[in-house]
């Protein structure tokens, strides 16, 4: 035992200098491991910028060199100084004039750091770059472009622009992209032999095969495949999850056709997103609901209940209870009153009485009462042997009983009302009265014997 004790009193702790080491070592070893997981949380960020906008522009890219590369002869069809020509700009501006293989004007400009086409002379427009890609210095360069005149080269266009991500500038991964896309019309220095014959056969607008046109479309429609398509409809989103959730803005939106796609975008998946949109399918979390990172959930409060009976009570069981939102309602519900109830509940405002109390049917009053008796005649007489005494409650009565009749007994109790006749006083039946036989008694007269 005595080895035991002595191994305890030698035993040594922690210094403060290796404490103060230890906490410095692992300050630095947060930090590093902060520091890195900023980093990769940035790298992934900056690589999702940049997929953005490399797949935003490849299809914007692909959709302009399609109509470019099927673009055909106007004469000051689309722009009046479109004479004679596929292709219509000046060198290096920020718009082109052409007509697509349907017959139908198109032009390309930025507006608003975004590409936008207008369909027709001065027809319908759209935007074709999504509203997070911003698009800087968008240049045409048209390469010989005059039709039937002396020039032997197809004609074609440098198309070039500076695009990045909107958004925070470490995250916006600007590029640069260049494209060049040559025009399939022949240009062999005529025009079309006159033995072309025009073909509308199935076609109601667009292009007659001969460089004419078959016909053009009305308001709000454009030529698709010779058919005039309408150029507006409505997109109806995808349901939401029933419980918990109201659309974030619109569970539906107008779309306009812009010449090869429906903008805005369908948008197949109903998503939480707390930014509105009036563009795209998002809901966010109805009042009284929180998102868990998967779905709304419902939200909870503390309900109080209001105070009980400030003597001889205790909850049964609770002074609060917790609440949750069904959607409608907080359930369990409120319970504005606070009431006596034998039987306990988690859910509700109750009280029961307290240990050593006992409930009257009113209120909870005390286990122990002092029972005092009524009044004595006032002459002659005296307690016997108290003018009150204690009663203890039983379950269903006061025990000892209530005595409501104070009356004569000459055998002393303390548990009932009770007088007796005073010091020179006695019972005649019914009262005490003054005893008036002493004083005769002491005044007899004994005769002296010798």
């Amino acid at each position: 035992m005595n080895l035991f004790f002595k191994k305890i009193q030698s035993a040594k702790g922690v210094s403060l200098l290796e404490l103060i080491v230890a906490i410095a070592l692992f300050a630095v070893l947060m930090l590093s491991a902060t520091a890195i997981f900023k980093m990769v949380i940035n790298g992934q960020r900056n690589a999702i910028s940049a997929q953005n906008v490399q797949e935003n522009m490849r299809y914007i890219m692909e959709k302009i060199s399609k109509e470019i590369r099927m673009a055909q002869i106007s004469n000051q069809e689309c722009g009046t100084a479109a004479i004679n020509k596929v292709f219509n700009t000046a060198n290096g501006g920020s718009e082109i004039y052409f007509k697509n293989q349907n017959g139908d004007c198109v032009t390309y400009y930025l507006e608003n750091k975004r590409i936008k086409i207008m369909v027709g002379v001065n027809g319908v427009n759209d935007f074709v770059t999504p509203a997070k890609i911003e698009v800087n210095n968008l240049k045409f360069y048209v390469v010989d472009d005059l039709i039937g005149v002396s020039s032997s080269l197809q004609p074609y266009v440098v198309m070039a622009m500076d695009a990045k991500a909107v958004g925070q500038a470490i995250n916006q991964q600007a590029m640069k992209i260049q494209t060049t896309v040559s025009s399939r019309y022949y240009d062999n220095g005529v025009a079309a032999p006159a033995s072309c014959t025009p073909d509308c056969t199935g076609k109601v607008c667009g292009d007659d095969g001969c460089s004419g046109s078959c016909g053009s479309c009305g308001a709000n429609e454009t030529c698709l495949s010779g058919v005039c398509a309408t150029t507006s409809k409505t997109y109806t989103c995808s349901a939401k999850p029933a419980t918990g959730t109201e659309w974030n803005t619109v569970s539906s939106y107008n779309q306009t056709w812009n010449g090869s796609a429906w903008s805005p975008a369908d948008d197949p998946t109903t998503e939480y997103n707390a930014t509105a949109s009036a563009v795209s399918c998002r809901f966010t979390c109805a009042t009284n609901y929180t998102w868990s990172g998967s779905a709304c959930v419902a939200s909870t409060q503390t309900y109080t209940c209001s105070a009980k009976p400030a003597t001889g009570t205790d909850w049964n069981t609770v002074s609060s209870y917790n609440q949750t939102w069904n959607g409608s309602a907080w359930l369990p519900a409120d319970d504005s009153t606070t009431e006596y109830n034998a039987t306990a509940d988690t859910a509700s405002c109750r009280y029961t009485c307290a240990s050593g109390y006992h409930w009257s049917g009113s209120t909870c009053v005390s286990n122990t009462n002092t029972y005092a008796c009524s009044a004595k005649p006032a002459t002659g007489t005296d307690w016997n042997t108290v003018s009150s005494y204690t009663q203890t409650w039983t379950g269903n009565a006061w025990a000892p009983a209530d005595d409501a009749t104070t009356e004569y007994n000459a055998t002393a109790s303390s548990v009932s009302c009770r007088y007796t006749c005073s010091s020179g006083y006695v019972w005649n039946g019914s009262v005490c009265v003054k005893n008036t036989m002493f004083p005769l008694y002491f005044n007899i007269t004994f005769p002296l014997i010798f």
